[in-house]
């Protein structure tokens, strides 16, 4: 009888919400009058059975306040329609819950609702603790699920209607004064400085352009191809043709930005942080002859192939759907759909194209009769470095001390100052600094800003760029590298039976007929275990330095017209066949394989798609592309291309800043997936951008006017980050 009390409120509730008539005012407060008297307090001592007495005597203060105990109850998650539909998110109402003196909302996901996993939202006196609400959740299941068993119409195929399982993951916040760390603070300041910079470079600018000084032939294109996420490095003195008789070679330099260069040392030092000039480098379209346009275009849409793949990868984390079941069984099955599934194929055309850029670079430079040492291979590192760890230590910082603190909800929980993502980062963002960090931690999503991993396993090709290019020249070194790539993807192929992983998701994979364990597991696996490694991702790079060294030689086989277009018209063909098999082949399937066919496939899958894209960018090079070429080497590829690293470091922030910032279930559909596809998508950008002004680009120009000085700024922004990193473990403050 106790639990109709439940029923009869919810009743109420509905009834109270229909009241249209003049007196709808005096009816509501009878109904909740009603609905509270109903509730009697005493019903209360049967769930706070092992809770502690102070947080007992407050619920029962609560209880005999009309108007406090109705907020609370509205504040509370409940039950709603679509539970068979998936719908078992009760969020309850967040603010409202905190808009109570001295509450504290917890979100609890260690719940089960007729065996689907739920998530609940629930709002409690400050004086409960997250083990009196443990224990106060744990009492209601046990006392709903025994009231089940004596009712039939209560059993749902003989299984409890309710599980509550753990304490590990209630997640509380109460709406007391705000800590924010010494590490916060320093972040905020840190961050204030840097936008100083720029604001004292921006004026100076200004002041400069009003009182006559002309930069406009000093700002002539800027074409960052060869640093961030492309992985080449160059020094001042390269050039862009490898002989200054021949055509010139298409090598990708970042020497193309013109700073003013007028003053004295220290003007033009606070020059480079001149937010005009970052944003005209940015933004205009010159670019040098020679410079392979079609790779603009392949980063750009690997990008947006990475931040739709990362959105169905982190909105069911961080923001449940009311229809999951419709997701799950249908959506996710649909043909166009794998296109989103085989996103972590962006990955692949990423190492390509470094490994062609690393490839064009150095036989540029050997070209140049540019004599390597030791000493300029450790330059040649250490620019790199210099390029890549400004922004990589700024985002990293971001999220650590100031992200936290930027949002709220149910769902931020993983995102709070004291979740263990965020002190991954407190404890191990030296692996990142090391680009080690792929190694560190055994779970993928246990490090910090995991999706960083690429760049530390693409710093570990980039230190092996000098022996790939010296084996590519020759015809036993090209024989080596194909037992390479050739013992990669067999060794991947026996971890992948071995582990019983999936490169797919929502695939289900049989053995003998059976089918095996949960889909999402396998696929946990597959990104613990091979995803991240280096040794199992070096076939497209390798391929990508075939691929430098086929563009700088100019190999064109065969040499007659008629044959070459025989030729290129088969390899297009195979081409476009490579890329279909890679990317469909599970929708081809109905994402069911057995465990030998996804072997196979795991296997060869990135390594078809490297190939189809080396030829589409090598027939764009050559002339046998048609449209596809003129559509992918558009200059508005340009702008976009130069902001792709910074954007690549922020993306995944923009994305679970979304999710993770909503308050209640989104209804999935088609429409409202692209909606917020192509909104995030401008807002990431726009968020690379300013990463870009502000920390990437100053520290290119400091290059460009004085060396020294790009080193020192580095060092000082190197000794800063630390500096604050090694807080977190001093005093909070708290702020009123």
């Amino acid at each position: 009888m106790k639990l109709a009390h439940f029923f009869y409120i919810t009743v109420a509730l509905w009834l109270s919400l229909t009241i249209t008539s003049q007196d709808a005012t005096e009816q509501n407060t009878f109904l909740w009058d009603s609905i509270y008297d109903s509730l009697n307090c005493s019903v209360l001592n049967t769930f706070t059975t092992s809770v502690d007495r102070k947080c007992t005597e407050r619920i029962l203060e609560v209880c005999e306040h009309n108007t406090t105990r109705m907020k609370y109850f509205d504040a509370n998650g409940k039950p709603a329609s679509g539970i068979l539909a998936g719908n078992v998110y009760w969020l309850g109402d967040y603010n409202e819950c905190l808009g109570i003196p001295n509450s504290t909302f917890c979100t609890i996901i260690d719940l089960k609702i007729v065996q689907h996993p739920a998530i609940l939202g629930t709002c409690f006196p400050m004086e409960c603790t997250p083990k009196d609400i443990h224990f106060f959740f744990k009492n209601i299941a046990a006392y709903i699920n025994e009231f089940s068993g004596n009712n039939n119409t209560m059993v749902v195929a003989d299984t409890p209607i309710m599980e509550y399982y753990g304490t590990k993951n209630l997640y509380c916040v109460s709406n007391g004064n705000t800590q924010m760390r010494i590490g916060t603070i320093l972040a905020l300041v840190f961050t204030s400085i840097i936008v100083l910079l720029t604001t004292i470079g921006t004026l100076v600018h200004l002041y400069d352009v009003f009182t006559g000084v002309d930069y406009s032939p000093f700002i002539e294109q800027f074409n960052p191809t060869a640093s961030n996420i492309q992985s080449v490095a160059q020094n001042a003195n390269d050039q862009a043709t490898a002989d200054p008789n021949e055509e010139r070679v298409p090598v990708i330099t970042i020497q193309n930005l013109q700073l003013p260069m007028r003053g004295p040392l220290p003007k033009q030092l606070v020059l480079c942080f001149s937010l005009i000039s970052n944003t005209e480098a940015i933004l205009t379209t010159k670019t040098r002859d020679g410079v392979m346009k079609v790779l603009n275009s392949v980063r750009v849409i690997s990008l947006c192939w990475v931040v739709i793949g990362h959105m169905l990868f982190y909105a069911p984390l961080y923001s449940p759907v009311d229809n999951s079941v419709y997701v799950y069984n249908s959506w996710l099955k649909l043909f166009p759909v794998q296109i989103i599934l085989s996103s972590t194929l962006a990955v692949d055309s990423f190492f390509l194209v470094s490994g062609c850029l690393a490839c064009i670079q150095l036989l540029t430079r050997e070209a140049l009769n540019d004599r390597k040492t030791i000493k300029d291979y450790f330059l040649m590192i250490f620019h790199r470095l210099l390029r890549l760890l400004p922004a990589y230590m700024f985002v990293i910082l971001f999220y650590t001390y100031i992200f936290p603190h930027m949002s709220s909800g149910p769902f931020w929980f993983p995102h709070r100052e004291d979740s263990s993502q965020v002190s991954a980062c407190k404890k191990y963002w030296w692996s990142n600094l090391l680009f080690v960090n792929e190694f560190v931690f055994t779970n993928f999503d246990e490090g910090c800003i995991p999706w960083s991993w690429y760049l530390a396993v693409d710093t570990m090709f980039y230190l092996f760029n000098p022996l790939f290019v010296y084996l590519v020249k020759r015809i036993k070194g090209i024989v080596l590298m194909v037992v390479g790539i050739v013992l990669s993807i067999g060794l991947k192929g026996y971890v992948l039976y071995y582990y019983h992983a999936t490169p797919l998701f929502n695939t289900e994979t049989y053995r003998d007929g059976i089918e095996q364990e949960d889909p999402k597991a396998a696929l946990m696996k597959y990104l613990n275990h091979i995803y991240i490694k280096p040794y199992f991702r070096i076939s497209p790079y390798l391929v990508g330095i075939m691929l430098g060294y086929v563009i700088f030689k100019k190999i064109e086989v065969p040499r007659t017209k008629s044959r070459k277009l025989k030729a290129y018209s088969v390899t297009w063909l195979l081409s476009i066949a490579f890329s279909f098999l890679a990317v469909f082949a599970p929708s081809i399937t109905a994402n069911t394989f057995s465990e030998v066919s996804i072997v196979f496939y795991g296997i060869f899958f990135r390594l078809l798609w490297s190939i189809a894209v080396a030829w589409m960018i090598y027939a764009c090079h050559i002339g046998y592309a048609g449209i596809i070429a003129d559509m992918l080497c558009s200059k508005l590829f340009i702008p976009l291309y130069r902001v792709t690293y910074s954007a690549y470091l922020c993306h995944v922030l923009v994305i679970i800043y979304f999710f993770g910032s909503l308050q209640t279930p989104i209804h999935f559909n088609d429409t409202t997936f692209g909606t917020v596809f192509a909104g995030m998508l401008v807002v990431i950008y726009i968020s690379g951008f300013l990463i870009a002004v502000f920390v990437e680009f100053p520290v290119y120009n400091l290059e460009k006017v004085a060396p020294k000085w790009a080193g020192i700024y580095f060092g000082i922004f190197l000794a800063f980050f630390s500096i604050i990193m090694l807080s977190s473990n001093m005093t909070s403050l708290s702020l009123i």
